[in-house]
């Protein structure tokens, strides 16, 4: 697991160093969070649908795109960096060839970073700094593909993955599905709190 992750590591790396600005670009991504579901593909012996690094907080990310973006590059579209590295723009993320994607959307550093995911299965990381770490709830989540919901800030979106998971094969506790569902229709208004006009 280990080694897939140094490799790909690697692979970033490279395709950093061909463009214009890469002493910059590898700086900043010496200081990036791997996470999410390429550690849990990993952990199952499966090949990772993508590679998610995370930028420490929005300031790096922005700089990220300023530094790798050509000018022209606008929202849904595929740019072309310095290197001719052919790339595609969202507005959470950067994709480039060999399913690497930096995520702009979300930020943060190692356990912080994680912190903000619902899903148990995807809260293993890796630093430079730290190397991987996965404990071993999290490696069984993955290994028996167990979804334990973590209350986060975007419940509606966790119900939206837990149904396609489910529907993928993965399992989830009634009581866990649940708890999931009424903070998702809470938080959204559809549910009133009954002590609210108390």
């Amino acid at each position: 697991m280990l080694d897939q992750i140094k490799k790909k590591i690697e692979e970033v790396e490279k395709l950093l160093e061909k463009q214009s600005n890469c002493v910059e670009l590898l700086e900043i991504f010496d200081e990036v969070t791997l996470a999410g579901g390429a550690i849990s593909s990993l952990a199952q012996r499966r090949t990772p649908r993508d590679w998610d690094f995370f930028f420490k907080d929005k300031e790096t990310a922005e700089l990220f795109k300023i530094l790798i973006l050509p000018d022209n590059a606008e929202n849904f579209k595929r740019f072309e960096t310095s290197a001719e590295t052919n790339g595609f723009l969202t507005p959470n993320a950067l994709s480039f060839p060999g399913r690497i994607q930096f995520v702009t959307g979300i930020c943060g550093y190692g356990a912080e970073l994680v912190n903000k995911f619902d899903f148990l299965h995807t809260k293993g990381w890796y630093t430079k700094k730290d190397g991987l770490v996965v404990t071993n709830e999290i490696m069984e989540a993955a290994l028996y593909r167990e979804l334990h919901y973590k209350e986060n800030d975007m419940p509606r979106k966790a119900v939206k993955r837990a149904l396609k998971n489910m529907r993928n094969g993965w399992e989830i506790e009634l009581d866990n599905f649940i708890e999931m569902t009424m903070i998702a229709a809470f938080n959204k208004g559809e549910i009133t709190n009954a002590y609210a006009s108390n």
